[in-house]
């Protein structure tokens, strides 16, 4: 009884939970994990330090895109984790600061091409493949044109309040691998 509450005590001492705070970017990113893709968030834990790709759920912590966040979690480490899974696990204590990144000034747009680095589709981002895909924004006529590696495309695009709307875009129709 005495060894068995021994390793009862060191089992709960073992399993510590560590406060943490982290800048969370407004945009996820394709990443890898475990040799398979996956939607990541980008988190840093000091505003001038560089993004990490974060593969793992926080649970409590409800992203939204164009919106960056600094956030308190707890980081509690797995006592037994499986093979080539997460050693921790993380809870959001609390949004400790938000703010909305979303564009608002339209001559923003016009700078120049976008590249497009990912797509979102059926709730999973994936990396764009064609490092050539791009958008061209004409604030003057509120068009769209873009290329998407093999077809180009284009169309109707207004902007108001931060928020982009489309119309019917055209597209080319090449056969493509």
């Amino acid at each position: 009884p005495i060894l068995l509450s021994f390793i009862g005590l060191s089992l709960a001492v073992a399993q510590t939970s560590v406060s943490k705070q982290w800048y969370v970017a407004d945009a996820k990113i394709a990443c890898a994990y475990n040799g398979t893709v996956t939607s990541c968030l980008k988190i840093r834990e000091h505003k001038d330090s560089s993004w990490k790709d974060f593969p793992f759920e926080i649970e409590g912590f409800i992203f939204e895109p164009g919106v960056e966040a600094l956030i308190e979690v707890t980081e509690t480490k797995i006592l037994y984790p499986e093979d080539n899974g997460p050693k921790y696990t993380y809870k959001l204590v609390k949004v400790l600061e938000s703010r909305n990144t979303v564009l608002t000034d339209r001559r923003l747009l016009s700078v120049g091409r976008w590249k497009i680095i990912n797509i979102e589709y059926k709730r999973s981002v994936l990396p764009s493949k064609k490092a050539v895909a791009y958008l061209y924004f004409n604030i003057d006529s509120n068009k769209l044109n873009g290329f998407a590696g093999c077809n180009s495309f284009g169309g109707n695009t207004q902007m108001e309040n931060g928020s982009l709307g489309f119309g019917i875009f055209n597209a080319s129709l090449m056969s493509c691998p």
